[in-house]
């Protein structure tokens, strides 16, 4: 489609506005492209991300099954006391979650600056 210019260098040390070039160009490759697309060109493409969409979709499930299943067989080995930490631990984790930034309590103070 477009012979891609070399880019020998890391983006990292790009300037501000050698990644705006780098972007407004990119953008306007790309609104080039989509509109020489035929409207089949654009259903195959469509149809491709859906496609992708889908399988990550699944991979995305699979994934969370398979680590819920070793989390369940990890949990099975436990003692009742190990059981109770874990409980314990999982309640606090959800309370701390749940504390708003905002919130006096929360905010942390170094021991010279505390009110």
């Amino acid at each position: 489609m477009f012979a891609a210019e070399p880019r020998f260098f890391c983006r990292s040390i790009e300037d501000n506005e050698e990644r705006e070039t780098r972007l407004r160009r990119d953008r306007s490759q790309h609104a080039l492209s989509r509109s020489l697309e035929t409207d089949e060109q654009r259903e195959e493409r469509r149809a491709a991300a859906r496609q992708r969409y889908h399988e990550l979709l699944g991979d995305a499930s699979t994934h969370l099954s398979q680590e819920r299943d070793r989390i369940q067989e990890i949990r099975g080995t436990w003692s009742d006391e190990q059981r109770a930490a874990q409980v314990e631990q999982d309640r606090l984790r959800r309370n701390v979650n749940q504390l708003s930034t905002s919130d006096e309590e929360s905010t942390v103070y170094d021991i010279e600056e505390q009110p």
